[in-house]
Protein backbone atom coordinates (compact mmCIF):
# COMPACT_ATOMS: atom_id res chain seq x y z
CA UNK A 1 0.00 0.00 0.00
CA UNK A 2 1.03 3.59 -1.10
CA UNK A 3 0.82 5.63 1.93
CA UNK A 4 0.76 9.94 1.22
CA UNK A 5 2.51 11.75 3.98
CA UNK A 6 1.05 14.30 5.99
CA UNK A 7 2.69 17.75 6.30
CA UNK A 8 1.92 19.48 9.73
CA UNK A 9 3.16 22.58 10.84
CA UNK A 10 5.93 23.57 13.16
CA UNK A 11 5.33 24.87 16.42
CA UNK A 12 8.09 26.46 18.62
CA UNK A 13 7.56 27.44 22.05
CA UNK A 14 8.41 31.36 23.29
CA UNK A 15 11.22 31.50 25.90
CA UNK A 16 8.90 31.88 29.36
CA UNK A 17 6.12 30.84 27.86
CA UNK A 18 4.21 27.36 28.18
CA UNK A 19 2.28 26.19 25.32
CA UNK A 20 -1.10 26.28 25.40
CA UNK A 21 -1.16 28.94 28.32
CA UNK A 22 -3.82 32.19 27.84
CA UNK A 23 -2.25 35.52 27.41
CA UNK A 24 -2.42 38.24 29.95
CA UNK A 25 -1.41 41.38 27.71
CA UNK A 26 -5.22 42.13 27.21
CA UNK A 27 -6.55 42.24 30.81
CA UNK A 28 -7.00 45.31 33.03
CA UNK A 29 -4.18 45.91 35.19
CA UNK A 30 -5.55 47.40 38.05
CA UNK A 31 -2.09 48.23 40.06
CA UNK A 32 -0.76 50.09 36.49
CA UNK A 33 -3.97 52.47 36.31
CA UNK A 34 -3.20 53.20 40.28
CA UNK A 35 0.11 54.05 39.28
CA UNK A 36 -0.89 56.34 36.81
CA UNK A 37 -3.58 57.51 38.80
CA UNK A 38 -0.65 58.73 41.38
CA UNK A 39 2.01 60.12 38.91
CA UNK A 40 -1.14 62.07 37.41
CA UNK A 41 -2.65 63.44 40.63
CA UNK A 42 -1.45 67.13 40.75
CA UNK A 43 -2.85 67.00 37.31
CA UNK A 44 -6.37 66.15 38.33
CA UNK A 45 -6.77 67.78 41.57
CA UNK A 46 -5.85 71.35 39.74
CA UNK A 47 -8.23 70.70 36.70
CA UNK A 48 -11.11 69.93 39.34
CA UNK A 49 -10.19 73.32 41.20
CA UNK A 50 -10.56 75.05 38.17
CA UNK A 51 -13.87 73.54 37.73
CA UNK A 52 -15.06 74.24 41.11
CA UNK A 53 -13.60 77.98 40.76
CA UNK A 54 -15.63 78.64 37.65
CA UNK A 55 -18.68 77.18 38.79
CA UNK A 56 -18.18 79.33 42.01
CA UNK A 57 -17.48 82.09 39.72
CA UNK A 58 -20.68 81.67 37.27
CA UNK A 59 -22.65 81.74 40.74
CA UNK A 60 -21.14 84.61 41.94
CA UNK A 61 -21.92 86.81 38.72
CA UNK A 62 -24.95 84.94 37.31
CA UNK A 63 -27.72 86.37 39.64
CA UNK A 64 -31.05 84.98 40.27
CA UNK A 65 -34.19 86.07 38.25
CA UNK A 66 -37.60 86.47 39.60
CA UNK A 67 -40.70 86.12 37.58
CA UNK A 68 -44.01 88.65 38.85
CA UNK A 69 -47.00 87.33 37.28
CA UNK A 70 -50.82 89.54 36.99
CA UNK A 71 -53.92 88.21 35.86
CA UNK A 72 -56.30 89.61 33.84
CA UNK A 73 -59.86 88.76 32.84
CA UNK A 74 -60.44 89.82 29.24
CA UNK A 75 -63.97 91.11 29.15
CA UNK A 76 -66.58 89.27 26.07
CA UNK A 77 -69.24 91.32 25.98
CA UNK A 78 -70.07 93.92 23.78
CA UNK A 79 -70.75 97.65 24.38
CA UNK A 80 -73.94 98.66 22.49
CA UNK A 81 -74.86 102.42 22.96
CA UNK A 82 -77.89 101.95 20.72
CA UNK A 83 -78.82 98.83 18.68
CA UNK A 84 -77.33 100.31 15.64
CA UNK A 85 -74.35 97.77 14.87
CA UNK A 86 -72.17 100.83 13.31
CA UNK A 87 -71.75 102.86 16.54
CA UNK A 88 -69.74 100.20 18.15
CA UNK A 89 -69.52 96.84 16.60
CA UNK A 90 -68.29 93.77 17.97
CA UNK A 91 -64.56 92.35 17.41
CA UNK A 92 -64.97 88.71 16.80
CA UNK A 93 -64.37 85.26 18.25
CA UNK A 94 -60.57 85.49 18.08
CA UNK A 95 -60.53 88.78 21.08
CA UNK A 96 -58.64 87.42 23.85
CA UNK A 97 -55.99 86.27 21.29
CA UNK A 98 -55.87 89.78 19.83
CA UNK A 99 -55.82 91.36 23.40
CA UNK A 100 -52.81 89.18 24.09
CA UNK A 101 -50.90 90.79 21.09
CA UNK A 102 -52.00 94.33 22.03
CA UNK A 103 -50.42 93.26 25.83
CA UNK A 104 -47.13 92.24 23.93
CA UNK A 105 -46.95 94.85 21.18
CA UNK A 106 -43.76 96.91 20.95
CA UNK A 107 -46.04 100.22 21.22
CA UNK A 108 -47.58 99.52 24.98
CA UNK A 109 -43.74 98.57 25.63
CA UNK A 110 -42.11 101.77 24.62
CA UNK A 111 -44.46 103.35 26.75
CA UNK A 112 -43.95 100.98 29.66
CA UNK A 113 -39.86 102.05 29.35
CA UNK A 114 -40.29 105.69 29.28
CA UNK A 115 -42.98 105.77 31.47
CA UNK A 116 -40.63 103.99 34.33
CA UNK A 117 -37.19 105.30 32.93
CA UNK A 118 -35.82 101.91 32.15
CA UNK A 119 -33.82 103.01 29.50
CA UNK A 120 -31.28 104.47 32.45
CA UNK A 121 -31.56 100.86 33.98
CA UNK A 122 -28.22 98.69 33.86
CA UNK A 123 -30.11 95.71 33.63
CA UNK A 124 -31.87 97.00 30.33
CA UNK A 125 -29.32 99.40 28.64
CA UNK A 126 -27.24 97.62 25.83
CA UNK A 127 -23.95 95.19 27.08
CA UNK A 128 -25.61 94.85 30.13
CA UNK A 129 -24.26 95.50 33.29
CA UNK A 130 -20.75 96.07 31.74
CA UNK A 131 -22.07 98.27 29.35
CA UNK A 132 -23.73 100.27 31.94
CA UNK A 133 -20.75 100.55 33.90
CA UNK A 134 -18.43 101.47 31.09
CA UNK A 135 -20.97 104.15 29.93
CA UNK A 136 -20.95 105.51 33.97
CA UNK A 137 -17.20 105.44 33.94
CA UNK A 138 -16.76 107.34 30.46
CA UNK A 139 -19.46 110.02 31.61
CA UNK A 140 -17.58 110.41 34.43
CA UNK A 141 -14.00 111.13 32.84
CA UNK A 142 -16.01 113.14 30.25
CA UNK A 143 -15.43 110.50 27.75
CA UNK A 144 -18.27 110.96 25.20
CA UNK A 145 -19.87 107.77 24.01
CA UNK A 146 -22.19 108.80 20.74
CA UNK A 147 -24.53 106.46 19.75
CA UNK A 148 -28.03 106.33 18.24
CA UNK A 149 -30.35 107.21 20.89
CA UNK A 150 -33.59 105.46 18.67
CA UNK A 151 -31.43 102.72 17.93
CA UNK A 152 -30.40 102.24 21.84
CA UNK A 153 -34.10 102.56 22.72
CA UNK A 154 -34.96 99.63 20.30
CA UNK A 155 -32.51 97.33 22.28
CA UNK A 156 -33.88 98.65 25.06
CA UNK A 157 -37.13 98.00 23.83
CA UNK A 158 -36.26 94.71 23.03
CA UNK A 159 -34.30 93.84 25.89
CA UNK A 160 -37.92 94.82 27.56
CA UNK A 161 -40.00 92.04 25.38
CA UNK A 162 -37.22 89.29 26.03
CA UNK A 163 -38.28 89.23 29.59
CA UNK A 164 -42.40 90.07 29.10
CA UNK A 165 -44.74 87.26 28.36
CA UNK A 166 -48.27 86.99 28.21
CA UNK A 167 -50.40 84.26 27.66
CA UNK A 168 -53.69 82.81 27.51
CA UNK A 169 -54.50 80.39 30.20
CA UNK A 170 -56.52 77.26 27.99
CA UNK A 171 -59.38 78.61 26.45
CA UNK A 172 -60.61 80.81 28.97
CA UNK A 173 -60.54 84.58 29.04
CA UNK A 174 -58.12 84.85 31.39
CA UNK A 175 -55.04 86.65 30.61
CA UNK A 176 -51.44 86.11 32.44
CA UNK A 177 -48.69 88.60 32.41
CA UNK A 178 -45.24 87.83 33.45
CA UNK A 179 -42.41 89.67 33.72
CA UNK A 180 -38.43 88.76 35.03
CA UNK A 181 -36.06 90.74 36.46
CA UNK A 182 -33.02 89.94 39.02
CA UNK A 183 -34.71 92.74 41.31
CA UNK A 184 -38.20 91.01 42.32
CA UNK A 185 -39.50 94.39 43.79
CA UNK A 186 -38.67 95.68 40.27
CA UNK A 187 -40.43 92.46 38.38
CA UNK A 188 -43.54 93.34 40.43
CA UNK A 189 -43.36 97.01 39.26
CA UNK A 190 -43.17 96.38 35.62
CA UNK A 191 -45.68 94.19 36.06
CA UNK A 192 -48.75 96.15 37.36
CA UNK A 193 -47.31 99.02 35.15
CA UNK A 194 -47.72 96.98 31.85
CA UNK A 195 -51.08 95.76 33.11
CA UNK A 196 -52.66 99.48 34.24
CA UNK A 197 -51.16 100.52 30.25
CA UNK A 198 -52.97 98.05 28.98
CA UNK A 199 -56.41 98.61 30.95
CA UNK A 200 -55.55 102.90 30.38
CA UNK A 201 -55.74 101.80 26.40
CA UNK A 202 -59.14 100.11 26.95
CA UNK A 203 -60.41 102.34 29.11
CA UNK A 204 -59.18 104.86 26.38
CA UNK A 205 -60.41 103.25 23.64
CA UNK A 206 -63.57 102.70 25.09
CA UNK A 207 -64.33 106.85 26.14
CA UNK A 208 -63.31 107.22 22.52
CA UNK A 209 -65.72 104.85 21.27
CA UNK A 210 -68.54 106.46 23.50
CA UNK A 211 -67.58 110.14 22.74
CA UNK A 212 -67.68 109.50 19.19
CA UNK A 213 -71.02 107.75 19.82
CA UNK A 214 -72.43 110.58 21.79
CA UNK A 215 -71.21 112.55 18.74
CA UNK A 216 -73.27 110.77 16.29
CA UNK A 217 -76.49 110.60 19.07
CA UNK A 218 -75.73 114.54 18.92
CA UNK A 219 -76.35 114.75 15.02
CA UNK A 220 -78.76 112.37 14.94
CA UNK A 221 -81.32 114.23 17.29
CA UNK A 222 -80.11 117.67 15.46
CA UNK A 223 -81.33 116.45 11.87
CA UNK A 224 -84.74 114.74 13.61
CA UNK A 225 -85.09 118.03 16.24
CA UNK A 226 -84.93 119.96 11.93
CA UNK A 227 -86.79 117.77 10.34
CA UNK A 228 -89.89 117.77 12.94
CA UNK A 229 -89.37 122.03 13.22
CA UNK A 230 -90.10 121.63 9.63
CA UNK A 231 -93.21 119.20 9.57
CA UNK A 232 -94.49 122.11 12.09
CA UNK A 233 -93.69 124.78 10.29
CA UNK A 234 -95.44 123.18 7.33
CA UNK A 235 -98.82 122.07 8.90
CA UNK A 236 -98.78 125.73 10.05
CA UNK A 237 -98.58 127.08 6.52
CA UNK A 238 -101.19 124.89 5.39
CA UNK A 239 -103.73 126.16 8.23
CA UNK A 240 -103.22 129.38 7.58
CA UNK A 241 -103.80 129.40 3.51
CA UNK A 242 -106.88 127.03 4.05
CA UNK A 243 -108.11 129.64 6.97
CA UNK A 244 -107.84 126.08 10.10
CA UNK A 245 -108.02 127.81 13.31
CA UNK A 246 -106.61 125.33 16.03
CA UNK A 247 -109.01 126.05 19.19
CA UNK A 248 -106.77 123.95 21.40
CA UNK A 249 -107.49 120.31 22.70
CA UNK A 250 -106.88 119.04 19.31
CA UNK A 251 -109.83 121.01 17.77
CA UNK A 252 -110.67 122.69 14.87
CA UNK A 253 -112.57 125.35 14.29
CA UNK A 254 -114.83 123.52 12.43
CA UNK A 255 -114.92 120.75 14.84
CA UNK A 256 -115.83 123.24 17.85
CA UNK A 257 -118.66 124.56 16.02
CA UNK A 258 -120.23 121.17 14.85
CA UNK A 259 -120.07 120.40 18.71
CA UNK A 260 -121.81 123.46 20.10
CA UNK A 261 -124.57 123.05 17.84
CA UNK A 262 -125.07 119.15 19.19
CA UNK A 263 -125.09 120.69 22.59
CA UNK A 264 -127.52 123.15 21.16
CA UNK A 265 -129.64 120.15 19.36
CA UNK A 266 -129.80 118.48 22.72
CA UNK A 267 -130.72 121.09 24.43
CA UNK A 268 -133.80 121.75 22.37
CA UNK A 269 -134.87 118.06 22.31
CA UNK A 270 -135.11 118.32 26.09
CA UNK A 271 -137.25 121.94 25.92
CA UNK A 272 -139.46 120.34 23.59
CA UNK A 273 -139.80 117.47 25.90
CA UNK A 274 -140.90 119.11 28.55
CA UNK A 275 -142.82 121.42 26.99
CA UNK A 276 -144.96 118.40 25.39
CA UNK A 277 -144.99 116.85 28.89
CA UNK A 278 -146.51 119.97 30.16
CA UNK A 279 -149.32 120.16 26.99
CA UNK A 280 -149.93 117.03 27.93
CA UNK A 281 -150.99 117.66 31.31
CA UNK A 282 -153.25 120.49 30.60
CA UNK A 283 -155.27 118.16 28.03
CA UNK A 284 -155.81 115.45 30.49
CA UNK A 285 -156.76 118.28 33.35
CA UNK A 286 -158.97 120.09 30.90
CA UNK A 287 -160.54 117.15 29.68
CA UNK A 288 -161.59 116.01 33.19
CA UNK A 289 -163.15 119.48 33.72
CA UNK A 290 -161.84 119.81 36.85
CA UNK A 291 -160.46 122.83 38.51
CA UNK A 292 -157.76 124.69 37.23
CA UNK A 293 -155.95 126.27 39.80
CA UNK A 294 -154.12 123.87 41.34
CA UNK A 295 -152.56 123.05 38.03
CA UNK A 296 -149.92 125.44 38.07
CA UNK A 297 -148.96 123.88 41.35
CA UNK A 298 -149.38 120.57 40.48
CA UNK A 299 -146.36 121.44 37.76
CA UNK A 300 -144.26 123.03 40.27
CA UNK A 301 -144.39 120.52 43.01
CA UNK A 302 -140.89 118.72 43.77
CA UNK A 303 -142.82 114.92 42.53
CA UNK A 304 -143.56 116.47 39.04
CA UNK A 305 -139.45 118.13 39.09
CA UNK A 306 -138.37 114.50 39.87
CA UNK A 307 -140.68 112.90 37.19
CA UNK A 308 -139.41 115.55 34.35
CA UNK A 309 -135.62 114.80 35.33
CA UNK A 310 -136.28 111.29 35.26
Amino acid sequence: MLTRPSHQPNVHALPGSSFGAPSSAGLFDLREFVSRLRRRVRVIALTAAAIIALAVLALAIISPRYTATAILLADPRQQRVVTSEAVLAGIGSDAVESQVELIASRALAQRVVGNLGLGQDPEFAPGGLLGGAVDAAAALFGISREKDEQKRLEEIVDRFQEALKVQRRGLTYVLEVSFSSRDPSKAARITNAVTEAYLADQIGAKYDATFRASGWLNERLTELRNTVREAEQAVERYKTENNIIDLGAGQTLNERQISELNQQLILARARTAEARARLDQVRQLSSRAGPTGSMTEALQSNVIANLRAQ
